[in-house]
């Protein structure tokens, strides 16, 4: 209970009056305790009505109260809250405080914007076994010629004309084991020899393809695929138009594709990046963890739960299923006479599992624990990512970018990239090293110091902003053409205020005409005569030539415009007396 400082009864108080009152009376009770015989009375009342419970403290919240907001305001705030207004708004509208809104909102769930678009719940399937789903989609790929702009940092280095090269992907749906070819085009001939490859592929791992799905692209929905499906004793599916979350696992496989291979790393040319094709299916398929499958491997579910078993699938490279020093432990175990059940006790490993590193073990004799189960002979691609060439990253130094510090700090000082910088590190020094390497380098080198930020203060009319904008296609009056209008904007640096007018030309003469306008609107708003004395209107045109007279240059509209005008004025009439365009350094 919480007592003020002036308080003549607590809780232990007040029974030690009921005890009075039972021995004493109610007068001299009230009076041994310092209260009015009124309060005593109060107190014994609750106490025979209630026990000692009724000596507790009460709350002073009236039992009742009048509500602020009836029915009918509360729906009339939940329909503007599902129109996607805001509560500031809202109370303005009702007439009611941004408290009470707010209050009732939350008690309604609409608080948030995302509870009016709630998110549709995602319906994730997988099928009972592999082979009786296949998903196939293809992914453009820009071929390679030479490392272009995107790994030098500059525009000159692009290759104009390289074309195009096709990656045809076909995931299982269990098992989400990838195959990849390369074609050189994505029409219905290159997706009839993809599909027969795929269903080669599949048919080596034990694998019979009884379903396939696709996209609705012109390839697939050939008569010539669908006869091909027809022959191979597939039934073939489609996905909704426009809903790419149906062929799911094949965009996702594409998307690992093109982050750990096709975009992963700096390609010479397309050959060596298909060249390292194989070499990346063999880490997809066999070692790389897949967080749909309890971050185990896809290879893992072809041929058996036990990866040990996978020395029968011919085109599956064996695994390394466990890490490498538990590998260590059952060999040493082993080796020392123990049993499996005492492994399995030890290890937490099964007997079946350590069962079949038993016979691995066997077989190798006493040359101790392999580094790798199943990294034999049968493992004929290379390994995956493709390693640093030997003696690239000295041991005796930090970066392997250490040797070349000066070069590097002098091709910095002239604003160059890293990724500029990489390729002459490799051809004038022999450079071995990663281009990671070179960049984290370049970074630390880098000294960047904050830029510095100007704040201009001007007086009112001293300054004023004018652009031009692009307004919607709007349909011209009298005929069923369509055109863009342009939007003239003249804003005052001082107070903000802005001048709008739509033209369906941006002539010198339309942009003069504005002017004026603007300017004789904002002197006459204020009912007295006084100037505006434009000291900069800055726009945005790629080129403002000097025109004579009180003539204006409009701005060129243009995306990306690297130079700016600065267009110095006067005016202390109703028109233009002086206009000077003068180009701004970069």
């Amino acid at each position: 209970m919480n007592s003020h400082k002036n308080a003549r009864l607590t809780l232990e108080g007040r029974k030690l009056l009921i005890e009075r009152i039972a021995v004493m009376g109610l007068m001299p009770a009230a009076e041994a305790a310092g209260i009015s015989p009124r309060t005593a009375h109060k107190w014994r009342r609750r106490f025979v009505e209630q026990g000692v419970a009724g000596l507790q403290d009460r709350s002073s919240r009236p039992a009742r109260t009048r509500t602020r907001v009836d029915a009918s305001l509360a729906e009339r705030i939940a329909q503007l809250r599902r129109s996607r207004m805001p509560m500031r708004t809202i109370a303005i509208i009702v007439g009611r405080s941004l408290a009470t809104v707010s209050r009732l909102l939350a008690r309604l769930g609409l608080s948030s914007l995302k509870a009016l678009d709630p998110v549709a719940p995602q319906v994730r399937y997988e099928r009972e076994a592999p082979g009786e789903l296949l998903h196939i989609d293809t992914k453009k790929l820009g071929r390679i010629v030479r490392p272009s702009h995107r790994v030098t940092g500059d525009r000159r280095d692009s290759v104009e004309g390289a074309g195009w090269e096709f990656a045809h992907v076909a995931i299982d749906d269990h098992s989400r084991v990838g195959f990849v070819q390369m074609r050189s085009d994505e029409r219905k001939t290159s997706a009839v020899e993809f599909l027969q490859a795929a269903v080669a592929h599949y048919a080596a791992l034990g694998v019979t393809i009884k379903r396939l799905i696709t996209d609705n692209g012109s390839a697939y929905r050939s008569r010539l695929f669908a006869k091909t499906c027809q022959a191979l004793g597939i039934k073939h599916s489609f996905t909704r138009p426009y809903r790419p979350q149906t062929n799911g696992k094949a965009e996702r496989f594409i998307q690992t594709c093109l982050r750990e291979w096709a975009y992963g790393r700096i390609w010479a040319n397309s050959a060596e990046r298909t060249a390292w094709l194989p070499a990346f299916l063999s880490y997809y398929n066999a070692r790389r963890p897949h967080s749909a499958l309890g971050y185990k491997p896809p290879a893992s579910r072809i041929c058996g739960n036990n990866l040990l078993q996978l020395d029968n699938c011919e085109r599956v490279h064996r695994l390394n299923v466990l890490k490498p020093h538990l590998q260590t432990t059952i060999w040493t175990l082993l080796r020392d006479g123990a049993t499996q059940r005492e492994i399995a006790r030890v290890t937490g490993i099964s007997r079946h599992t350590i069962r079949g590193y038993q016979k691995q073990f066997t077989s190798q004799g006493d040359a101790g624990p392999p580094g790798a189960i199943g990294s034999g002979p049968i493992q004929t691609a290379s390994p995956w990512p493709p390693t640093r060439p030997p003696g690239s990253a000295p041991s005796s130094i930090t970066s392997a970018s250490e040797p070349h510090r000066a070069f590097i700090a002098s091709q910095l000082s002239l604003n160059r990239y890293a990724m500029a910088v990489y390729p002459d590190l490799v051809d004038q020094f022999g450079f071995t090293g990663a281009y990671n390497s070179d960049k984290r380098f370049a970074a630390r080198l880098r000294k960047r110091e904050p830029q510095q930020f100007d704040r201009l203060s001007f007086q009112p009319g001293e300054q004023m902003q004018v652009d031009y904008g692009e307004g919607a296609p709007t349909r011209v009056k009298g005929t069923e053409r369509f055109r863009k209008p342009r939007l003239f904007v003249a804003t005052l640096r001082y107070s903000r205020r802005s001048f709008r007018r739509v033209a369906w030309k941006s002539s010198q003469e339309v942009w003069a005409r504005l002017n004026r306008t603007g300017a004789v609107l904002w002197r006459t708003s204020r009912n007295r005569r006084w100037s505006i004395s434009v000291a900069a209107a800055i726009a945005r045109p790629t080129s403002s030539p000097k025109l004579p007279g009180s003539a204006l240059a409009p701005p060129r509209s243009g995306g990306g415009a690297s130079r700016r005008s600065a267009i110095l004025c006067t005016n202390t009439s109703s028109s233009v007396t002086r206009m000077q365009v003068a180009r701004a350094p970069r």
